[in-house]
């Protein structure tokens, strides 16, 4: 709610926001340990509405640091996307985090 009050006195209207943020453990060259993070998006659907959230958690099956950072890429923007136009349908949203990754590379 507050979140939302502060945003209010700066934008019009009739605008909406979204803020992304991950947390991860990746692959280094002294690092031996299981790679995982967390991802997360907090997104207002309608104007002056209270933000949903999506949180998940990934582990990162990638051998190369390089590669865990492209595959999460990917799922980054396939969690901003699905959660904007796949919200009403949670089976089709958890699909859509897959597009374009296969999956031994995250779980």
């Amino acid at each position: 709610e507050q979140l939302v009050d502060r945003l209010t006195e700066h934008r019009t209207p009739n605008t909406q926001f979204f803020a992304f943020a991950d947390t991860v453990a990746a692959r280094s060259y002294k690092s031996t340990g299981e790679c995982h993070g967390w991802m997360g998006i907090a997104l207002q659907l309608y104007p002056k509405s209270q933000p949903s959230q999506l949180v998940i958690h990934v582990r990162m099956m990638e051998q190369s640091a390089e590669a865990q950072q492209d595959a999460l890429g990917i799922l980054g923007v396939n969690l901003i996307h699905g959660a904007y136009t796949h919200w009403r349908h949670p089976h089709k949203l958890l699909a859509s985090l897959k597009e374009n990754l296969f999956e031994e590379r995250l779980r």
